[in-house]
């Protein structure tokens, strides 16, 4: 599975410091996460964690629920809110500028029988098909690592895996992540996006959109050239 990587800055909230940078990238990343398992993961000791933890919860970033093993003291386990989902890098004026450019492109005929989200799934698969365009032009000669760049340049955090039958693309944050959650149509970018890239049949295994922790997509068989766009 791939590494976390730093996020980018100018997301509307201040800077934080690394570590804690790196605990909210190893939370997302994982979904959820206890403070032994930061503490392993970053070499640092419990309570430097936990200290790290109480800022990140006073500032609204992630919230904890109690995991009970025993007769013991309950654990915490450690997962983002909302708040702290949308400090990590996000992408709407980019996603905006794109999808207004695809409809101010429509020509009449497609408007023809078309309801608004229809045109939305038609502009947001454009948007992707011609972003996909972009980055299978450069020199990248894998399709999958080329997929996989893409997924990171538009941070997405991407993480990849073999199952049977293709692919399994699973993305830890969502640049567009509050857009998506009020309509699904945003989705049509990223499956549109694969597909192009990776010149396969991609399939959504789950979304966020549907209550699952992350977006996963499958790439299936390859496609005939003339069926990828």
């Amino acid at each position: 599975m791939e590494t976390v990587e730093a996020p980018r800055t100018g997301t509307g909230y201040p800077k934080m410091q690394s570590t804690r940078e790196r605990i909210l990238q190893i939370v997302q990343q994982r979904r959820q996460e206890t403070v032994g398992g930061l503490s392993r993961q970053l070499g640092l000791a419990p309570a430097t964690v936990r200290r790290h933890l109480d800022i990140l919860q006073r500032d609204g970033l992630v919230a904890f629920t109690e995991i009970r093993k025993g007769t013991g003291r309950p654990e915490h386990s450690f997962f983002l809110t909302d708040r702290g989902h949308e400090s990590q890098p996000k992408a709407y004026d980019t996603l905006l500028a794109g999808l207004m450019k695809e409809l101010a492109a429509m020509p009449g005929s497609d408007l023809v029988d078309r309801d608004g989200q229809q045109l939305l799934d038609l502009a947001l698969s454009r948007l992707g098909a011609r972003s996909a365009s972009a980055f299978a032009t450069g020199s990248q000669s894998d399709p999958v690592e080329a997929a996989l760049n893409a997924l990171r340049e538009l941070d997405f955090k991407p993480a990849v895996e073999r199952v049977p039958g293709g692919l399994r693309f699973a993305l830890s944050n969502c640049p567009f992540r509050s857009v998506a959650l009020a309509t699904e149509a945003v989705c049509s970018y990223d499956t549109a996006l694969l597909k192009g890239i990776l010149g396969t049949k991609v399939r959504r295994e789950s979304c966020i959109t549907r209550g699952d922790a992350c977006c996963q997509y499958v790439s299936g068989p390859r496609l005939p050239s003339a069926a990828r766009g």
